[in-house]
């Protein structure tokens, strides 16, 4: 009796070993995973090799995937601040040539705020719950899965998030910009351009004028046009 005792509890301990092995190596895995998913916040470029096997792997897929949507669009916000049309817009060139109501310029600016919109809306959508989720399903992965999966992309949509609110002072900038221009055109009749100076007929259109520009901050100073 003691001896079948005995052999039992070999056994259960067996079981239990190899339990904690089983245990210990998925362990192993998701700190591997969480290391490569934490490593993309640094590439420039998402590396898309899947290092991780079955269902690891699928995961690594997906957030890598997702990851790249993201940085794509990042990257296509990120060639609007080459624009021409933000340092052309305060030039000499245009006030003279698009002045005094500056159509085709807001017309440019407002066309720019609209595409960044778009691909900010994208982003954000990319990063949802409703997204994620569809993503879960298409994948079929099971609970702890898709748990897993879901919290991946809660930290992206942190990174996400924090990018837009980076961005939004682009955003300030041309809404100040379409302010001045704003302020030109419905005073059109007290300003006008003289070789390379903009010339006020009062100190107080001046004063309203440069407290205007003030609140934009560009580093295409050079290009603003002189006042007098």
């Amino acid at each position: 009796m003691k001896k079948a005792v005995k052999i039992i509890l070999i056994i259960v301990g067996i079981i239990f070993l190899l339990f904690a092995v089983l245990v210990g190596i998925e362990v192993v895995k998701q700190q591997k995973l969480d290391k490569i998913v934490s490593e993309l916040n640094n590439q420039d470029e998402i590396d898309m090799t899947i290092k991780m096997k079955g269902s690891y792997g699928i995961i690594e897929k997906m957030i890598k995937n997702d990851y790249k949507r993201i940085y794509d669009l990042a990257d296509k916000i990120l060639t609007e601040y080459d624009n021409p049309i933000i340092e052309k817009c305060l030039s000499v060139d245009t006030y003279r040539n698009d002045g005094p109501d500056f159509l085709n310029t807001r017309k440019e600016l407002n066309e720019l705020k609209e595409n960044r919109k778009k691909i900010t809306d994208q982003m954000l959508e990319s990063v949802s719950d409703k997204e994620a989720n569809k993503r879960v399903k298409e994948y079929k992965l099971d609970e702890f899965d898709a748990e897993l999966y879901l919290r991946y992309v809660g930290q992206l949509k942190i990174y996400v998030d924090e990018a837009i609110d980076e961005d939004k002072k682009l955003d300030d900038v041309l809404d100040s910009i379409i302010a001045v221009l704003d302020f030109l055109g419905e005073n059109k009749d007290g300003w006008k351009v003289e070789e390379e100076l903009i010339v006020f007929n009062n100190q107080d259109l001046l004063d309203k004028y440069n407290w205007l520009l003030d609140k934009i901050d560009v580093n295409t100073n050079d290009d603003e046009i002189p006042t007098a």
